[in-house]
Order: structure tokens, then C-alpha cells, then sequence
């Protein structure tokens, strides 16, 4: 649901400079039907950008857009460097923020939001899946014991995610008109349930951030 919702949102507005950050193993500058003249920049490490190129390029899929991959990290100064791969921050741009941010610090969270709202010419659209908040309480701390003793990271880097910043604020403050999206929405929308026993999942503060400037 989570992709099909990402292409539905790019396709309508039909915006020619998207941007994916923390592009991973996304393949849409291949298989989304792109309007003509669009540039999709990826950003993300070079190995992860590396194994993309490799993979796609010995099935030999051609994208269906013009694709700039960006070796960087979201975490660092990234905009000089994709300002030097041709993009244009005066032209409206499509970001696209799927699995990201609740990977991120939410310091860091708190960077990329700030980047993107900086780097938006006027008719620019963000979709943006929202990181779950995480209180620091006793009981928070007691769970994230738990999943730091069965996945091995640190405690200091579960809780550096406590209170992340609401990608919905930040927009606004930034004088963008948002929505949000729950994945009980998209549930309904689309006739799916996450739920094992088929209920559905809810409304929680979970889902996306769609954004317009």
C-alpha cells in the first residue's frame, strides 16, 4: 500500500524534477509511465547506488525518465552536491521520503525536513512517510531494552529517535498546505488490511505527510 500510494500521489501531479531521498533499491525512474521531460534524482550511499546499477543494468532495463543516481548522505551536506548534478531548487520538485526518516536520528530527521523545505521552488510537493514517535519513558526505555538486546543496536541510538519532528509542523510553519494520510486511509482506500486476523489497523499517527508549496 505504502508504494502504491507513493505512485499515485508522483503520477498526479505530474511534477519533472523528483527527487527520492534514501532511494535504496526503488525502481521507479523504470517502471512508473513518467511524463515527458522528468529528471528523478536518487540519493543515496555510492555501494547502494552501485548494486542498483549493476543489478538493473544487466537485466537491461532502461529508465523511463532521465535518472541521475547521487552517491550521498542525508545525514551530511548533500544539497551542493546534487545542485551539481543539475538540480534546479527555482523549479518545482516532487520528494519523495518513503522508509526514511525512521532510520534517522531525530536530529537528523529534523535536518533532511529543513533541507527539503529550502530547497522547494514554488509548485513543489513532498510525500513523506511520518517516523512513529517514541516517548522516553519507563516503559519506552523497558521495550527498547528488549529490541536492543535482540538486534543488537545501542540504546543511545534507539532513543536518539525519541521525539521526532511531525513532518506536518514543519511544513506548515514553512507555509505549505498538508495532509495528513493514516494507514487506516489507505486501508480503506485501497481494500487492503495490514492486520494478521484481518482487522484493520487503525487510526494512529502513523501513515504519511503529503505537502504542496
Amino acid at each position: 500500500m505504502r508504494t502504491r500510494f507513493i505512485d499515485d500521489e508522483v503520477l498526479a501531479r505530474g511534477i519533472r524534477q523528483v527527487v527520492v531521498l534514501g532511494s535504496g533499491l526503488d525502481t521507479r525512474a523504470w517502471r512508473l509511465e513518467w511524463p515527458a521531460d522528468t529528471t528523478v534524482f536518487e540519493l543515496d550511499s555510492a555501494d547502494v547506488i552501485a548494486l542498483v546499477d549493476s543489478v538493473m543494468g544487466a537485466t537491461g532495463a532502461v529508465p523511463k525518465c532521465r535518472r541521475v543516481a547521487v552517491a550521498a548522505d542525508v545525514t551530511e551536506s548533500w544539497a551542493g552536491r546534487i545542485v551539481s548534478r543539475g538540480f534546479d531548487p527555482r523549479r518545482p520538485t516532487m520528494w519523495i521520503l518513503e522508509g526514511l526518516l525512521p532510520y534517522l536520528s531525530a536530529h537528523d530527521q529534523a535536518g533532511v525536513l529543513d533541507d527539503v523545505v529550502h530547497l522547494s521552488g514554488r509548485g513543489s510537493s513532498a510525500v513523506i512517510e511520518r517516523a512513529p514517535a517514541l516517548e522516553d519513558t519507563p516503559e519506552s526505555r523497558r521495550r527498547l531494552e528488549e529490541m536492543a538486546q535482540a538486534t543488537g543496536m545501542p540504546m543511545d541510538k534507539l532513543l536518539a529517535r525519541a521525539d521526532p519532528p511531525d513532518p506536518a509542523e514543519v511544513l506548515s510553519a514553512a507555509g505549505w498546505a498538508t495532509e495528513e494520510v493514516t494507514v487506516a486511509a489507505l486501508e480503506r482506500r485501497y481494500g487492503r488490511t495490514l492486520g494478521l486476523d484481518g482487522t484493520p489497523a487503525g487510526e494512529s499517527r502513523g501513515g504519511f505527510v503529503v505537502g504542496s508549496r
